[in-house]
């Protein structure tokens, strides 16, 4: 019988069948690949604590690229029980940023802080117990 009739040969098959395999294989890892992102950011020497009757709250922003100290950020710190939320800048010597508060405006009595800026995010705990 002729294959021009039958229509596909067994050859063809297998090679269509050949190329699918590695075109599903690079859809399948695409999206995971695309979710893993490395930051630029970078929070370094971060502090959260009780001075006194304060909430203090410190940390610098460092640019990967470079180890540079980043100028103008944003940073906000939210408590992670009571989502209360903090912020500061940080400076244009050194990347420190800080923010405080008097503890009668601060919610609960806090443990844990998220801290972030720019695309650098972080989880600390807090230092201390808020002061009756």
């Amino acid at each position: 019988m002729d294959e021009s009739v039958r229509g596909a040969s067994r050859r063809t098959a297998l090679k269509v069948g050949a190329w699918s395999v590695p075109v599903v294989a690079v859809a399948l890892a695409a999206p995971g690949a695309a979710a893993s992102t490395v930051s630029a950011y970078y929070i370094y020497q971060p502090y959260a604590g009780w001075v006194d009757e304060t909430l203090v709250l410190e940390a610098y922003v460092r640019a990967v690229a470079g180890d540079a100290p980043v100028f103008g950020a944003t940073v906000t710190w939210t408590m992670v029980e009571t989502g209360q939320v903090f912020s500061g800048v940080s400076n244009n010597s050194n990347g420190y940023a800080r923010a405080t508060s008097p503890a009668d405006a601060v919610l609960l009595d806090p443990t844990e802080v998220d801290i972030a800026a720019l695309d650098a995010t972080l989880r600390i705990e807090l230092q201390g117990t808020k002061p009756l």
